[in-house]
């Protein structure tokens, strides 16, 4: 649940004072160089309430995650706050390319970029790799009809890549092609998976 992590989100990018892996023994592929660096919220539980974190390296499988203090967190940048940031990034590429032409749209929710593409707007270093998905975002706090998506869809289904929106509620995410094509969703909590009909309400 959202409140778990009180005002941290999964997906959200966070700038972390290097103290807070003091005692963390680091993989070579992710050298601590700053006195900050930069980490993405997991989809996870702390009962110490701390907030469970990810580092990435380059490489897919170059991936970490482990739990921090709150006291440690410097600032947050959320994947909406990023789609601001696109149009003038001096690294382009087909994917931000579309992603350009995508924010010049109106749609009736607010999205955002999570996985390489986001990480690449907040580092300033290129992470995603030619072949790579773009990866997106929408925050839906509560239940809407599927037909808020018929814009979206005719504009994402033509990417030159594939585009993998997830759809954040307060009791988890789903993938959105999933919730439109079928009965039931695989909603990623913070306690783990479960399958459900509707991912507002778990009762």
């Amino acid at each position: 649940m959202y409140s778990k992590l009180k005002r941290w989100f999964p997906h959200d990018l966070l700038i972390v004072q290097r103290e807070a892996l003091k005692n963390t023994i680091l993989p070579e592929w992710f050298p601590l160089s700053k006195d900050s660096f930069i980490a993405v919220v997991r989809r996870d539980y702390s009962s110490e309430g701390k907030i469970p974190i990810g580092l990435r390296g380059r490489q897919r499988d170059q991936r970490l995650g482990l739990f921090i203090d709150e006291k440690f967190i410097l600032s947050r940048i959320t994947p909406e706050e990023l789609v601001p940031k696109i149009s003038d990034f001096p690294i382009r590429g087909t994917q931000l390319d579309f992603l350009s032409q995508l924010s010049r749209f109106s749609f009736p929710f607010k999205w955002g970029v999570t996985g390489s593409i986001a990480y690449s707007l907040v580092s300033g270093a290129q992470y995603w790799k030619t072949t790579s998905d773009i990866d997106l975002r929408v925050v839906l706090p509560h239940e809407v009809q599927k037909k808020i998506f018929d814009d979206w869809l005719l504009t994402t289904n033509n990417a030159p890549v594939v585009v993998d929106t997830q759809v954040e509620t307060p009791h988890g995410g789903f993938a959105l092609k999933e919730w439109l094509t079928k009965t039931s969703v695989l909603l990623k909590t913070n306690r783990g998976p479960l399958t459900t009909h509707n991912p507002w309400s778990l009762n």
